[in-house]
Parts: structure tokens; C-alpha cells; sequence
């Protein structure tokens, strides 16, 4: 989802908001749980982002939607699941600020 995204931004002019993912992406992914499996593009990695980037992120995403741009990867499916996404990484965030002693 993050390669879609850096793709995505760009195609909309937002290249800027791309260098966390970017980021992300160029270092290790996580450990994953025993029952997630599949390609590399199942990973997860760990993002830093500011609060007012991912909520420019979120932005960006509802405006590909309404505007029905979409990545070579996304063409056939959309971008089902990436507003929602955005969403909970925002709620995340916004859960480690106020949680004392966070390990976010």
C-alpha cells in the first residue's frame, strides 16, 4: 500500500508527502505475527508521520477517490481499504499521544 500511495501522491502533484513512506520503505519491515503471510507487498513497516501529514495523506487518498485516479496496481480493484487505513493510523497516532509512557 505504501508504493501506491508514494504513486499516488505523485500523480496528484504531492510528491512532498511521499518521503515518510519512502522512508519507511528503505528500511527493514517488521516482524510479522506467525499467521501473516504472503507476498512482499504484505509487509509492514513501521511509518512516522506527523499528525498533520497523515491527515494530509488521508486527504490526498479521498481525493484520488473522488477524482477515480488510481495506480497501476489499483486500476481494476480501486482504492478500497486505503482511506480506511489512513483513518486508523490517524486514530493510532492520536491514541499514542495521549497514552502515558507509550511505546508508539
Amino acid at each position: 500500500m505504501l508504493e501506491q500511495c508514494i504513486e499516488l501522491f505523485a500523480a496528484l502533484g504531492r510528491g512532498d508527502v511521499s518521503q515518510s513512506l519512502q522512508q519507511a520503505l528503505s528500511l527493514p519491515s517488521l516482524s510479522r505475527p506467525p499467521d501473516h503471510r504472503g507476498p512482499a507487498e504484505t509487509h509492514m513497516f513501521r511509518l512516522q508521520m506527523s499528525p498533520a501529514q497523515a491527515a494530509v495523506a488521508l486527504a490526498l487518498i479521498r481525493r484520488a477517490q473522488d477524482s477515480s485516479i488510481t495506480t497501476g496496481a489499483t486500476v481494476v480493484r480501486g482504492l478500497g481499504g486505503f482511506e480506511q487505513a489512513w483513518q486508523d493510523y490517524i486514530e493510532y497516532g492520536e491514541s499514542c499521544v495521549h497514552a502515558e509512557g507509550s511505546d508508539c
